[in-house]
């Protein structure tokens, strides 16, 4: 059928993709000089080789000007030709990028959602769908679904006044900012701390929580998350509190990652020696969740910890759509008692061929997902 009614943009068909079997991997034809394209008006793919030519499926029709190539930070990438890109990560080698598209021709990116960081050194470059350094915004050309986000440094969180015990960290951007936000003196005070419009990128995690964070809740409105990483880590980790039971809401949001959200089970993030890990009320509402790797990568994943339960009040899981990989999965380190916790589903949407929940392998955690797959809805 017409892609236009189906798809905003000509990015969206990834997430059909995924959904299907394929990945970023597979979407390089592993040829030299071949590549693949998409036409978006009539939603077919092309196989194109070294000299330009339409190889399969064998059409004499096409106009490689109306076909969108796959860009990976890769000098590669290019095909003579084709002036339009779909971006299959974060746009962020300055080398590749001058490389590709400085010069005379006129180029337009989808950014899929993700970033634009590379400096256009006077490149003809259109760009959208995706959020672009505001420092740079006046040297691009903004196409449609382009927002302009300051970019910042976890620590800049600090300079940023809390009002009425409420700390807003609105439309700003952050790059592998790993764990930096575990500790009070960047939220200093503040018993509610929220991440509105943000964008969140790159190889480290965003680990937020933790046994020194003062906040009484923490929450992501609206935020886009994207991350490839070849270990699978997810793009989210909500960490449990120590002394406070933290509530978590993560509403609205997008994630373009290999996994999402994890409910992490500890209480310190990546070191996992707290002797807790306290959570209040999670919520998980209204969010896109698009796993880049695999079918059996989990977009929500609940965990519990070798040494540790998972103490947590309710997770709700509601109106969200779930659009490739897995919607939940059991980790394997949580204990027989996770099967009864508070855990409530409703309204979500899952994508053809997705499955709703599934364990980690183990005998344990294969049951505690069987009793959430029952409550799924």
């Amino acid at each position: 059928g017409d892609a236009l009614e189906e798809y905003e943009y000509p990015s969206d068909v990834l997430a059909t993709l995924y959904q299907h079997g394929w990945n970023k991997g597979k979407l390089d034809a592993h040829t030299d000089g071949y590549h693949y394209a998409y036409d978006f008006e009539n939603n077919a793919f092309y196989l194109i080789d070294e000299a330009s030519a339409v190889v399969f499926p064998e059409n004499d029709d096409v106009v490689l000007s109306n076909l969108w190539g796959f860009y990976s930070n890769n000098q590669s990438d290019k095909i003579e030709g084709v002036t339009k890109y779909i971006a299959l990560a974060t746009v962020d080698y300055q080398a590749a990028f001058d490389a590709t598209f400085t010069g005379n021709t006129a180029y337009t990116i989808d950014l899929n959602k993700t970033h634009f960081l590379a400096n256009p050194n006077g490149a003809n470059v259109t760009l959208s769908n995706g959020s672009v350094n505001a420092e740079i915004a006046d040297d691009i050309t903004v196409g449609d679904g382009l927002v302009e986000r300051a970019t910042a440094s976890a620590a800049d969180v600090s300079s940023i006044p809390v009002v009425e015990q409420t700390l807003t960290i609105e439309n700003k951007f952050f790059n592998n900012v790993g764990s930096a936000f575990h500790t009070e003196n960047l939220f200093g005070s503040a018993k509610n701390v929220v991440f509105k419009n943000c964008t969140f990128n790159g190889d480290s995690n965003v680990f937020v929580g933790g046994d020194n964070v003062v906040a009484e809740s923490i929450s992501f409105e609206g935020c886009t998350f994207t991350l490839d990483h070849p270990t699978n880590h997810a793009s989210l980790h909500l960490v449990g509190g120590g002394d406070i039971a933290i509530d978590y809401t993560v509403k609205n949001c997008y994630f373009n990652s290999d996994r999402g959200i994890n409910i992490t089970g500890h209480g310190s993030g990546e070191t996992g020696s707290s002797d807790s890990a306290n959570y209040g009320d999670i919520t998980i509402e209204g969010n896109t969740f698009v796993v880049l790797q695999g079918d059996d990568k989990p977009a929500i994943q609940i965990a519990g910890h070798e040494t540790e339960g998972l103490a947590v009040l309710s997770i709700t899981i509601k109106n969200n759509e779930f659009k490739s990989g897995v919607a939940v999965r059991a980790h394997e380190y949580l204990s027989a008692d996770a099967a009864d916790i508070n855990l409530t589903f409703s309204g979500n949407k899952v994508a053809e061929g997705v499955e709703t929940v599934i364990g980690d392998g183990t005998a344990t955690s294969e049951s505690i997902a069987a009793a959430w797959a029952a409550k799924f809805k």
